[in-house]
């Protein structure tokens, strides 16, 4: 937020679809120094976060939390469990007041409004997004980057950009290399993705440059646990 960083845990177990309310957000240090463990507690199984007006939006499970970063209040609270989903993973910020939302079971992507009373649609999408899990926009051409988890535990998420009109999403793939996809951030003309590559510690994380399409897998010293 300019100030701390956020990190979710999902709780004592990797069990992300649980309700079992042991999850909880940190705070840290903008030199990565944890100053709160459980600054925000009491939550299922957060995912992805973002801060949007003072506001923490996380998702959790089925449900986007909004808690303020002054004190860590709850704020907002809107439920998705009757779109049948129980994997919100994405998050990121549109705009002023809207967010996007990332569903991986369902392969779908919501718009949520947070100018009054949060409330979200569901955008129609040109093509199939095979799990949608790491979200990033770029502000200055209003295009969204994507990365995908993958379908039935197949690497065979995919990365891509679009972007959203009148209710849709209009979306086409810049890679040709598939995998088991999760975070996602465009940054000065490249989206740095992870590939969690498979269950084991084998994960990377790869840049790509978003004109010329080049891509690079990044030297980090070691390779990582699901990133």
């Amino acid at each position: 937020d300019g100030h701390y960083f956020y990190v979710s845990n999902v709780g004592e177990e990797l069990k992300p679809m649980d309700k079992d309310g042991d999850g909880y957000i940190s705070r840290l240090s903008d030199e990565g120094k944890v100053l709160e463990r459980k600054f925000i507690k009491g939550l299922n199984a957060p995912k992805g976060m973002v801060v949007l007006n003072d506001i923490l939006y996380v998702a959790d499970i089925d449900r986007i939390k909004g808690y303020s970063v002054a004190d860590g209040n709850q704020v907002a609270d809107v439920d998705f469990s009757a779109e049948g989903t129980s994997f919100l993973n994405g998050l990121v910020a549109i705009g002023e007041d809207k967010l996007l939302v990332s569903a991986i079971d369902t392969g779908d992507l919501y718009l949520l409004d947070t100018s009054t009373s949060p409330v979200f649609t569901k955008l129609e999408c040109d093509s199939d997004l095979f799990g949608p899990n790491g979200l990033s926009y770029d502000s200055k051409t209003g295009t969204v980057y994507l990365c995908s988890f993958g379908k039935n535990h197949q690497p065979d998420g995919i990365v891509g950009k679009g972007y959203i009109d009148a209710g849709k999403f209009y979306f086409e793939k810049v890679s040709s290399r598939n995998g088991f996809y999760d975070g996602m951030v465009y940054h000065k003309g490249n989206i740095i993705f992870s590939d969690w590559v498979d269950f084991k510690k084998e994960g990377i994380l790869i840049k790509q440059d978003v004109k010329t399409g080049e891509s690079v897998t990044l030297d980090l010293g070691e390779k990582l646990g699901g990133p």
